[in-house]
């Protein structure tokens, strides 16, 4: 194995079909790992050999995404921080020691060093590994450039211009590399990205058509391509792009939870078990919920599956997600595989409320307004279903409105909105001369 993995490196450093595919068997190596430790701890006993310490790297860098999740960051609980931080700053040291083994020519371990140096020092730092990277691999260099693009977008705190002008250079300094055409194809996909989350969907739609046109074997761009097909009701190009990114890249998370989507909207929903069993081991929430919901219930022709349920739920909670304490909530209240016990129940309900999932605040604040197997606590309820509604939960909201008078709904859920905006609104305008903030809302904030 370490032989071929020699091999297949130094074809990488020359075609990016090969790179591709190595890098995603090392995801794969990696994800194995973390189900399997024993194996690999006795080869990483065993072998002096850099593959071994990159395969570690990647589990740990793996682990790290698990445990951030895909919530915005506002959302993720700060444990999660903190054990995304740990990982990272283990597997640091381990794609250093497998870049010395393995020798300049390893995009992974470049690319590894890039994420690790992003997340623990900063984006100067990470501009530093990559220009390293670069002076390293030359015009072979893949999935390190691809990498330090996604870090220049807004959301990570760069900028179009910069990523832009990031591409012109890598495409200047080495003429001919197949790569820029994918560096070209990611940039329209992450700028169609933000655009879809705009709903500006036709605008997305143009730029994932040229992201296919620079790079037609993005399957990131067909994923994408896929859902947003979805979302404005053409189901037909949904399932066709999204079969285009299976094919391409078989654990395409957006893709398997896009097709089955679909496919339960059709005439034979069961078809869609398959992916949404695909899909949740990767890590997707909306089709755990969608999985456990359909098991659970025995809808679209299945059998209820009880058992079945509360070992997804299990497996969900190594990833230690806000939907996975929701998921081992069900599995007690409803004595899905495990015997009914409520007060274990509200517990997971609340872990999942305090990890911002808001559907579990609601559910909580059921509990404990109706006393439900658990000592009847009004004012926690109250609580709780303010925290959804301030997520944007509008049966919470229909909660409060029902259980408040006029003057306390005012008082604890709308003034403090008001509060926010104006403090955002103050910290928009206070640079601008002649802008007197003196009396904004004075009379809420007193």
């Amino acid at each position: 194995m370490e032989a071929d993995f020699d091999r297949r490196l130094q074809q990488a450093s020359s075609d990016i079909a090969v790179n591709a595919r190595l890098n995603n068997a090392l995801n794969a190596m990696a994800r194995r790992w973390r189900v399997e430790p024993a194996v690999f701890e006795s080869w990483l006993r065993a072998s002096e050999h850099g593959a071994a310490r990159l395969a570690q790297a990647q589990s740990k860098l793996q682990m790290a995404w698990a445990a951030r999740g895909t919530k915005w960051a506002r959302e993720v609980h700060a444990e999660n921080f903190a054990r995304m931080h740990t990982l990272m700053l283990e597997a640091e040291p381990l794609y250093a020691e497998a870049l010395k083994g393995l020798g300049p020519l390893c995009d992974a371990c470049h690319e590894g060093l890039v994420v690790t140096a992003y997340h623990n020092r900063g984006a100067s730092e990470a501009a530093i590994a990559t220009d390293r990277a670069m002076q390293a691999m030359g015009r072979g260099a893949y999935q390190t450039p691809l990498t330090y693009l996604q870090y220049l977008q807004p959301k990570w705190g760069g900028s179009w211009p910069q990523a832009e002008a990031f591409v012109q250079v890598f495409s200047r300094d080495y003429p001919g590399s197949d790569t820029t055409a994918v560096l070209r194809s990611h940039l329209a996909e992450y700028k169609a990205n933000q655009l879809w989350s705009a709903r500006k969907y036709q605008q997305a739609m143009v730029l994932l058509q040229e992201s296919l046109t620079w790079d037609p074997a993005n399957a990131r761009a067909w994923a994408d391509l896929a859902a947003v097909s979805n979302s404005q009701g053409d189901h037909a190009m949904a399932l066709e792009a999204a079969t285009r990114a299976l094919k391409l890249d078989p654990e395409a998370k957006l893709a398997l939870s896009t097709r089955a989507s679909v496919l339960l909207k059709g005439p034979n929903p069961g078809e869609a078990l398959a992916d949404l069993e695909g899909a949740t081991v990767l890590g997707d929430d909306w089709a755990l919920a969608s999985l456990v919901r359909i098991l659970a219930n025995g809808l679209h022709g299945t059998t209820k599956a009880p058992e079945r349920v509360a070992t997804i739920c299990r497996a969900a909670m190594e990833r230690d997600t806000p939907t996975a304490y929701a998921c081992m909530a069900s599995v007690y209240y409803f004595g899905l595989g495990e015997s009914v016990n409520k007060p274990r129940a509200l517990g997971y309900f609340l872990e999942a409320s305090d990890r911002g999932f808001k559907g579990s605040a609601v559910d909580a604040g059921f509990m404990l307004m109706r006393g439900d197997g658990v000592p009847r606590d009004e004012e926690q309820a109250i609580v709780q279903w303010i925290r959804a509604a301030d997520a944007g939960d509008e049966k919470a909201t229909r909660l409060l409105v029902g259980h408040l008078d006029t003057w306390t709904y005012f008082w604890r859920v709308l003034r403090p909105g008001y509060l926010r905006e104006a403090k955002a609104y103050a910290e928009q305008v206070q640079a601008v001369p002649g802008v007197l903030l003196a009396g904004l809302l004075g009379w809420l904030l007193s």
